[in-house]
């Protein structure tokens, strides 16, 4: 049946927990893609949602510990919150999707996976997926790998060769993640049903100036601050203490939650330099 017709129980919402998992940390986007998605199935839907442990991709930390992000996903209108084990939730896009998605099939209480994307055609993600999974990528990627090529350059062309323009989601990042979230579907024959939401406001991982900051004499930034901000924005204001700033894209009550609970990236790299420092030579005994 249609997605409008609202026959849905439960419903999944991945949005922007990849990278940074900052995204129960906004308010207007997390409102936003709650009330598209809402909107399509129904708004006697249950939300779940999945999010990273207190590591998150390239095994850097998240900006507040599990508990509390739990915390303010509850805050945010969500019913029930999985955790991604850290395997996964460190891993590439693939890997995630593919923990992600096998922990929710697992769970057996969801019937539609909700994500936000550049694109907002779930049916041209779905035909960049069934690509990237043909037999014909995978004979035209060897050879560009070959050459030498980055893999994200070959898996570009080699998909273009296949199916032309309609590869051009694949440049966008939370269009790959949403492709790697179909292909995780189809490569457990799963029943959930992908929808994808388009995202608005500033581009994946966009930082804004400070007032202050710029030269050219234009509006000052805070000014010019879009309606809906990246998580990298957000994460990067915590870490500042530049709360003033963050507040007004923070969920009703997060910054109560939030202050004295953002982690301290100081302290991380103060561990980093005493795990990697050489130390005093060992004799043995």
């Amino acid at each position: 049946m249609p997605l409008s017709e609202g026959n849905f129980g439960s419903i999944i919402i991945l949005a922007d927990f990849h990278k940074k998992d900052n995204s129960f940390l906004k308010k207007q986007e997390t409102k936003f893609i709650f009330a598209e998605t809402k909107r399509a199935l129904g708004e006697d839907c249950a939300v779940v949602a999945v999010m990273s442990g207190n590591w998150v991709q390239q095994a850097d930390c998240a900006v507040a510990d599990k508990w509390t992000r739990a915390r303010l996903a509850l805050m945010g209108g969500v019913d029930l919150v999985l955790e991604v084990p850290t395997v996964w939730a460190t891993a590439s896009a693939e890997g995630f999707a593919r923990g992600a998605v096998a922990l929710l099939e697992a769970a057996g209480v969801v019937d539609v996976l909700s994500f936000g994307s550049e694109c907002g055609d779930v049916k041209a993600l779905e035909r960049v997926a069934e690509c990237l999974d043909s037999g014909e990528y995978r004979a035209r990627l060897a050879p560009l790998l070959q050459q030498g090529l980055s893999f994200p350059a070959a898996r570009q062309r080699a998909a273009a060769q296949c199916i032309g323009q309609a590869v051009l989601p694949l440049v966008h990042p939370n269009n790959n993640l949403g492709i790697e979230y179909i292909r995780a579907l189809n490569a457990l024959g799963s029943s959930i049903r992908p929808m994808t939401v388009l995202r608005q406001g500033a581009g994946h991982n966009a930082v804004f100036a400070r007032v202050g900051e710029g030269t050219d004499g234009s509006p000052s930034a805070r000014d010019a601050m879009p309606r809906f901000v990246s998580a990298t924005q957000i994460r990067r204001d915590l870490l500042e203490g530049d709360w003033d700033r963050a507040e007004p894209y923070l969920l009703p009550g997060a910054r109560q939650v939030l202050e004295g609970g953002v982690l301290n990236p100081d302290g991380l790299s103060r561990v980093e330099r005493g795990l990697f420092v050489p130390g005093p030579p060992m004799e043995a005994e």
